[in-house]
């Protein structure tokens, strides 16, 4: 895979290996509307994808990584996908 020069072609490259990390963000976030919530954190949703992964793999089958700087990717592509989840996180504006 060529090396991907910004943060947000990393973060779709990221997505394009891993596409059941969106799955699952998504699954995560509409329990969580369905609760009643209007809004939640996703860098707290990255946060339970690492416990869930923890607990499917043992320390010696290596570590799944979610990249901090994702985050915000994932909140967007989420909001703008899933009609549900249209405003469910808060973001700020983007850097150029």
């Amino acid at each position: 895979m060529p090396s991907a020069s910004t943060w947000a072609e990393r973060a779709q490259a990221f997505h394009d290996a891993n596409p059941h990390v969106y799955d699952e963000l998504v699954s995560l976030c509409l329990v969580l509307r369905r609760k009643g919530y209007v809004r939640y954190s996703v860098k707290g949703l990255f946060e339970v994808l690492r416990f869930k992964q923890a607990l499917r793999t043992k320390p010696t089958d290596g570590e799944f990584k979610l990249n901090n700087n994702y985050t915000a990717w994932y909140a967007r592509k989420i909001m703008q996908s899933e009609s549900e989840l249209g405003a469910f996180f808060e973001v700020r504006a983007r850097r150029r």
